[in-house]
Formats: C-alpha cells, structure tokens, sequence
C-alpha cells in the first residue's frame, strides 16, 4: 500500500496517495484525455489506466448529459403567451351591439376533425366551404362563425374575435385566446385552409399563425394548410 504524504501550503494541508500524483496535479499540460488529470513517461502503467477510463467516462458522460438537455429543450412544450383584447377597440365595439356568445351558440361553432376532414361538432356532414373568422382556445379548441357576421348578419347582432372568448369579462375587459385571425375553407373535392392573422381586437403576429396549423395537424386534419397574410 502506498504511502501518503503531504503538501503545505501556509495553513493548507492536502494529502495525496503518491508523489507521482502530486507532480501530475501540479502540472496539467501533458494530458490529451482530460483537463483534470495529467500523467508523463514515471506514471505507473496502472495510473494511466485509470486516468484514461476516467477521461474517457467523463467525455461520455459530457456528451449524453449535453445531448439529453438539447433533446428535452428540442420537446419540452413552448409556453404560449396568450393574446389580450385590445381595449380602446373593444370599448369602441361594445356600443355597436357587441353580441357574446352563450355556451350553447359556442358549442354550436366548435370544430371537429374526423377522419382527417372539418366537421361541425353537432354536424353529421363535412363543414362547408366558405370564409371565416376563427378562434383558437388556450386549450386548442377551435371556433369558427361565418365571416359575414361581423358585418351585423349574425342572428343576435355583431359578431367579433372577442365575442367567442367565454373568459372575457365585458366590465374589466380581461381574457386571452391562443391565437384568432380568419380562415379560407375548402372543404370538398380539396381539402385545404387558408389562416392569416387579421384580428382587430387580438391583433396578433403573423407567426402565430403556426399555433393553428399545429392545433390542425395534432387532431388529425389531413388536408393543406396554407399560412398567408392575405385578408379577404
């Protein structure tokens, strides 16, 4: 068994199993496995297989630890800001009969995909072709009314962005949306959707527009989905 012995360094006290160890930890430049171990043409054979396993080991562990993060960096759900109604439009909008949606007309209006294709949610047959305005829920379910409505062609009055948000209180003028714009629906013979982003009360980005076509895509909508900043 080797003996120990030690180095002093004012009131320091290290203790090392070796003096071949206390000249490697005194000079480092010599090694190509590791920046922590170091060893020359005295160290014992064993010593430079310890040294090299450990590097080595090190190295890997490095390398998956890296990976591992990027990788859940990579899938880790992105946090979604949600979108506020913009107040100095919504307060404009309240005296131009302004109508909210029940939880019954809301019910009506929810999308549906199946087998790959749009459905109303109380509808037997596919949601017909046509133009309109949409919005997306923070818990991705999706709205969407007849473009015309926000002209005052809806059954109670104006529909707008804002009328579909069931979290919106009218008197503190609070609640969010994921995303809300209008959409171009073929829905026959070709599937595919037009999104942009037009929203007067929301006013969101353009690339948010990717929250809908993800939302489409991860409840299984097979068709086209095309993200324009076209407005109709």
């Amino acid at each position: 068994m080797m003996a120990a012995r030690s180095l002093r360094s004012g009131s320091m006290k290290a203790t090392f199993p070796s003096k071949h160890l206390t000249k490697h930890l005194e000079n480092r430049s010599s090694c190509r496995y590791s920046p922590f171990m170091t060893y020359d043409k005295k160290t014992p054979q064993r010593h430079r297989l310890i040294y090299i396993a450990f590097s080595a080991a090190l190295i890997v562990l490095q390398s998956t630890t890296g990976f591992a993060m990027e990788f859940i960096r990579a899938h880790e759900p992105q946090r979604v800001e949600p979108l506020r109604v913009m107040t100095p439009r919504f307060e404009l909008d309240q005296k131009e009969e302004h109508h909210f949606l029940s939880k019954e007309e809301m019910e009506s209006s929810r999308i549906e995909i199946r087998d790959g294709v749009l459905y109303g949610a109380k509808s037997e047959v596919p949601l017909k072709s046509g133009h309109f305005m949409y919005f997306l829920t923070m818990t991705n379910e999706l709205y969407v009314l007849p473009a015309n409505y926000h002209e005052g062609r809806g059954p109670e009055g104006r529909i707008f962005h804002s009328s579909f948000d069931l979290t919106l209180d009218p008197s503190t003028q609070t609640g969010a949306c994921k995303m809300a714009g209008e959409m171009m629906i073929r829905n026959d013979s070709v599937h595919r959707i037009f999104v942009n982003h037009d929203s007067g009360h929301y006013r969101p980005e353009f690339e948010k527009t990717k929250l809908v076509e993800d939302s489409l895509r991860a409840a299984g909508y097979a068709g086209e989905i095309i993200r324009t900043q076209e407005t109709w």
